[in-house]
């Protein structure tokens, strides 16, 4: 998965975009939208997979920065 975040500022709230790919039933693609909170380094996220039309939960890594 591969997620697209509406700010790169930890501890806040976000909008986000993404593409998945899952590997079972011989591979398919997903689309999904959604909301989520970035942190330090990480972000969690709740969206819809509109290719797939369920939802979808995701954390990992994310790319923030504090302003100092």
């Amino acid at each position: 998965t591969m997620k697209v975040l509406s700010s790169d500022e930890p501890d806040t709230f976000v909008g986000a975009a993404g593409v998945s790919y899952f590997f079972d039933d011989g591979g398919y693609f997903g689309a999904d939208l959604g909301i989520g909170r970035a942190f330090d380094s990480t972000a969690a996220t709740i969206s819809y997979d509109f290719l797939n039309q369920r939802p979808q939960i995701s954390a990992g890594w994310a790319r923030t920065h504090s302003v100092c």
